[in-house]
């Protein structure tokens, strides 16, 4: 009776062991099958110009923007994405005006506070810096920024061609 259940024990144990021993080769021919598909590690990847970002830091004089940035800098690699939705809209538009692409994200301007308060207190910036990442774009001429809840707040274009020259970018 003890031979017939440690014969069983080790029967059960070593079919698990190779069911185990299979799963795992199994595992390691399809990660080798996904590495294959993959392209090869471009080192030039953050210095390319078609991946990068733009950091653009703008000033605030009365709620309205002001259409000449204070600061750019042109940053390597491609901005992560995080797809957002918001009512600020920010469109790049060719030497025509004719729009590349538009795309909203958070407002900028919206001021978040959460001292000690249980709801939290919002504004809107009045006067002040603020910053905005946005994927460089060697077609675009001109940005425009509008917030689509302000009614107040008017429409900013700014002319990116001076832009990029004053910050040797291109």
């Amino acid at each position: 009776m003890k031979t017939i259940a440690v014969t069983l024990i080790c029967v059960a144990f070593f079919t698990g062991f190779a069911t185990k021993e299979k799963e795992n080769k199994a595992a390691g021919e399809a990660a080798a099958k996904i590495e294959g598909q993959r392209k090869p590690f471009n080192p030039n990847y953050n210095v390319d110009t078609a991946a990068a970002t733009l950091h653009m830091t703008f000033k605030v004089q009365d709620g309205q923007i002001l259409p000449k940035p204070v600061k750019v800098e042109l940053i390597p690699g491609k901005m992560p994405y995080r797809p957002t939705r918001g009512p600020f809209l920010l469109t790049y538009r060719d030497s025509l005006k004719k729009e590349i692409v538009s795309y909203s994200i958070e407002n900028p301007l919206v001021i978040r506070s959460c001292d000690g308060l249980k709801k939290p207190a919002v504004s809107v910036m009045q006067t002040g810096v603020f910053s905005i990442r946005i994927p460089y774009s060697p077609n675009a001429a001109h940005l425009e920024l509008l917030d689509s809840e302000r009614k107040e707040m008017k429409r900013v274009e700014v002319d990116l061609l001076p832009v990029y020259k004053e910050y040797k970018i291109r």
